[in-house]
């Protein structure tokens, strides 16, 4: 109930649950000169707030630079892959084609079964 009360009193304290919105910036600003007693905790609502989401943004942004790191190195271990290949290819075509393999030769006939009755 005490939420509540704060919400419907129309006090600036209502405006503490209003923090976390990027635009709680203008409450803060208004707060700065103030002589109200709930300045103080506007500010610090604010300014508690305003930390946890820089640690939001440096966290999310440390996994996407761990990720990407990531992608880097796979994608440079597949060029230096196809580089490998492509050398290959080329020392291969250097060399000229290979001597085709002599065929291999013709097993001898099987005997034919003797005849019956003969």
């Amino acid at each position: 109930m005490a939420v509540a009360g704060v919400l419907t009193e129309g006090s600036d304290g209502a405006f503490v649950f209003a923090s976390p919105s990027p635009t709680y910036v203008f409450v803060m600003m208004k707060q700065i000169g103030s002589t109200s007693p709930d300045a103080e905790l506007l500010l610090a609502a604010g300014g508690a707030s305003a930390f946890g989401w820089g640690l939001l943004g440096l966290g999310l942004f440390g996994a996407a630079a761990t990720r990407a790191r990531k992608v880097v190195r796979a994608h440079q271990k597949a060029q230096h892959e196809l580089d490998a290949l492509l050398a290959a290819e080329d020392e291969a075509a250097a060399r000229g084609p290979e001597p085709a393999p002599e065929p291999a030769p013709a097993p001898p006939p099987e005997p034919a079964p003797p005849l019956e009755g003969a």
